[in-house]
């Protein structure tokens, strides 16, 4: 997952090179949200500043001293604040890396939710667009920004929670409004279950590639793969519609 909070220019030794990230900005911009890991919600720009600067220090310091070096004490003095004021806002770490997944969420939805009505008004064969949804994903949560690459390994570890569940399922229900809303006669809405096994089967081969440790995440063989199996369960077989138009009911064969 991308957390560069400074658009691409975190320095060398983990230090960021702008004094005001694009994440900082975004989050003052929204004071509305809420964060559902944090303790606190912050009500005023001057506090969702504070929040941002703590995820950024985060980031610096994972990039700087790793997973062992990643304490709340050391994230407090990195971003200036007291350790009280980070408890504020989150009872651990967890909770803050939890907080920058679902900050994350937020951002990679609106991309793909712009990608879809895109897709949705073109007239290109769908497989075009369903290649570019599997990069934007592999991008996002496969291929680590500079010195991030800790982090996406730590977010990973905590898949299984609410933030987590919560970013696969926002992904499956635009996944299933935009072919729905498409209505290609060779892409037609997917069972429930091939739904399932087509999102779940691609974000768990990025999962374990990136907790493997694999180069394969930005290969172009990766990103063939990948596509291969989603259109293989998002893709109406070859013969299916003669066979609708015979009474067979277009079902896959087993």
């Amino acid at each position: 997952m991308d957390f560069d909070l400074d658009g691409g220019r975190i320095a060398r030794d983990g230090v960021r090179a702008n004094s005001l990230s694009r994440t900082r900005r975004a989050m003052t911009d929204d004071t509305d949200q809420q964060l559902d890991s944090m303790r606190k919600k912050p009500r005023q720009p001057r506090a969702w500043r504070t929040v941002a600067t703590i995820f950024e220090a985060t980031v610096q310091i994972l990039a700087r001293h790793g997973e062992s070096g990643l304490t709340t004490n050391r994230v407090a003095e990195r971003a200036g604040v007291s350790i009280g004021t980070l408890y504020q806002y989150f009872p651990g770490m967890d909770a803050i890396i939890l907080a920058m997944i679902d900050w994350r969420r937020r951002q990679i939805v609106a991309d793909l939710e712009k990608m879809l009505a895109a897709a949705g008004a073109s007239n290109d064969d769908p497989a075009i667009h369903t290649r570019l949804y599997i990069r934007t994903l592999v991008q996002a949560f496969g291929i680590p920004a500079p010195g991030t690459a800790p982090l996406l390994r730590r977010a990973w570890l905590l898949d299984h929670t609410p933030e987590c569940i919560a970013m696969m399922q926002d992904t499956v229900a635009l996944t299933h409004a935009a072919l729905t809303q498409r209505a290609h006669p060779d892409y037609p809405p997917p069972s429930p279950a091939d739904l399932f096994v087509a999102t779940r089967g691609v974000m768990g081969a990025i999962r374990a590639a990136v907790l493997e440790g694999s180069d394969l995440p930005g290969t172009q063989a990766f990103e063939d793969a990948l596509t291969t199996i989603t259109l293989a369960l998002t893709r109406r077989p070859a013969g299916s519609r003669q066979d609708d138009a015979e009474g067979g009911g277009g079902a896959r064969p087993v």
